[in-house]
């Protein structure tokens, strides 16, 4: 009916029409013009009755009257070969019927799939795909969550003292993805690095501090040493090798100078070059540029310095110094970009899980990496212990007055680079803008006590230590005191163990005075710990 115009389509349907309740005559439908209105009995072409064929499914009297043009192609005889051009229909289904065959249902389903598919999981995510479900179902789903007790319920559940749902919640990827959830107790270097290792992974990071980053605790002060030199211990030489490069690329991504080529000098014991030897050996094989110096070449090179009473000096000029407090927000920032989350709240431990005002946050990992304060929080349960130093600014004057110009010269930030005396247990930063030049004698100092930020004068003990060492400062006026904090191991080592009670709780920390400048290099070797891509190492076991 579809080669014929308009007009002759409506003309065909009426006739189609009348003529389904007309009976048949042979005599008159079989040629003789009778009520055919003086037209012939059929067209040239036209299908003979004799045929009994069927177009497209209209009554035969239509063809046989001349009401539809003739077929493309005549029906052959009965032989059982098609027509050409057509193809045979298969057989009914005995279940489905003619209009449902098999392959049209499985063609249907198959589109369904492929239209509620989800799309690949994005790199770094981990977790099991959803399984595709029928549109319907899950708009049924949706609808039972769009009604208002539901809601109600929910309210209910989210009630508590922080600001967003997803401290209370684990939340989904999207695209049917289950994404881990880990909340990480403490926003200090270790906690920040380790968060943002698994943000990259593509874990869901909660990271839970009372105080914002980089403003109280450990990892607050201004400034602190990064040196790769440690003895004979090779795994921490390479940590801080790694390190180094972390926080050049953190340097790059923040768009912040956090790291001053300042150089670092260590002055070994007279008695005694066993520790710088090693050092050396150990920096060499990792192609680290180190130097070796006796205590006369010490004076010559570095003016600030009387070299005398010391053995053999070490110099790495690679090394530097770390602007501490703008790392550690640098670290926060990079961890909230890749989608970790830093909420506001004290937690308090319940078998290792955290709970903040009487409401439990529940994860998948939780990690505490709370400093000096692990040993208040968790009772006999670790051997470190709060560790606080006083560290003194005084006024720069001599060679250690001046600019940055001369930083990265190969003597160190214009011949005046950090320092590390062994043979008098004191350490040292040269003046970073207007702070001074930092002097922090190896004395433990009560965490309890009083903390005065502007001292008339400093410790006679450190007086008589510039005097010797570093003459140019010995009359230099106090400009302020700051207060280092560590948690300190008995055996310097770092602390990374399981929870005795809890596989899903972690303990991290033992910064032992030399932790902050490993920071993202330790996080990412926590990170892997925890995934279970490698074992602990023994010197980090619970203790």
């Amino acid at each position: 009916m579809g080669a014929l115009p308009r007009a002759g389509r409506r003309r065909a349907g009426r006739a189609l029409a009348v003529l389904a309740d007309r009976p048949v005559h042979p005599d008159r439908d079989a040629g003789r013009g009778g009520d055919t209105g003086g037209r012939p009995a059929a067209l040239p072409g036209a299908v003979p009755a004799a045929a009994g064929a069927c177009r497209r499914g209209l009554p035969e009297r239509l063809l046989r009257r001349g009401l539809l043009p003739p077929p493309r192609h005549p029906p052959a005889a009965r032989t059982g070969q098609p027509r050409p051009g057509l193809r045979r229909l298969p057989e009914p289904h005995p279940r489905l019927g003619r209009g449902l065959r098999p392959g049209r249902r499985r063609a249907r389903r198959r589109g369904r799939r492929r239209a509620d598919a989800r799309p690949a999981r994005p790199p770094g995510h981990a977790g099991l795909r959803e399984p595709a479900v029928d549109r319907p179902r899950r708009d049924r789903r949706a609808a039972l969550g769009r009604r208002p007790d539901a809601r109600r319920r929910r309210a209910r559940r989210h009630r508590g003292p922080l600001l967003h749902p997803a401290a209370r919640r684990p939340r989904s990827a999207g695209h049917g993805v289950v994404t881990r959830t880990a909340l990480v107790v403490g926003a200090g270097v270790f906690g920040l690095a380790t968060a943002r290792a698994l943000a990259l992974r593509g874990w869901s990071v909660r990271v839970l501090d009372p105080n914002e980053p980089g403003t109280e605790g450990a990892s607050s002060a201004e400034t602190r040493i990064l040196r790769l030199s440690h003895g004979t211990d090779d795994w921490y030489t390479d940590l801080a090798h790694r390190a180094t490069t972390g926080w050049r690329e953190l340097e790059r991504e923040s768009r912040r100078r956090l790291l001053l080529p300042t150089g670092v000098l260590t002055l070994g014991p007279r008695d005694g070059d066993g520790w710088e030897r090693a050092s050396a050996a150990a920096l060499r094989r990792l192609g680290v540029p180190v130097e070796t110096l006796t205590a006369a070449a010490v004076t010559r090179r570095f003016p600030g310095f009387d070299g005398g009473g010391s053995g053999t000096a070490l110099f790495e000029p690679e090394a530097g110094v770390l602007l501490a407090r703008a790392a550690t927000r640098a670290l926060a920032g990079s961890a909230r970009e890749r989608g970790a989350e830093l909420l506001r709240g004290a937690a308090v431990p319940d078998g290792g899980t955290a709970v903040v005002d009487g409401e439990p946050l529940r994860a998948d990992l939780t990690l505490w990496a709370v400093g000096p304060a692990l040993p208040a929080l968790f009772p006999g349960l670790t051997s470190v212990r709060p560790y606080r130093q006083d560290c003194w600014y005084v006024r720069p004057r001599g060679p250690w007055a001046g600019d940055e110009a001369g930083a990265g010269t190969g003597s160190g930030f214009g011949g005046r680079p950090a320092w590390l005396d062994r043979a008098h247990g004191c350490y040292g930063i040269p003046a970073v803008g207007e702070l001074g030049v930092k002097v922090v004698p190896d004395v433990e100092t009560d965490p309890r006590a009083a903390t005065d930020p502007s001292p008339g004068e400093i410790p006679r003990a450190l007086r008589e230590y510039l005097r010797a060492r570093l003459p140019h400062l010995a009359d230099s006026p106090v400009l302020r005191r700051e207060v280092c904090s560590y948690a300190l191991m008995p055996d310097e080592h770092f602390l990374l163990a399981r929870h005795p009670g809890r596989r899903d709780v972690w303990l991290v920390g033992g910064d032992s005075g030399h932790g902050f400048k490993h920071g993202p290099a330790w996080g990412e070797y926590v990170a892997d710990v925890v995934e279970g891509r490698c074992a602990p190492l023994p010197r980090f076991a619970l203790r």
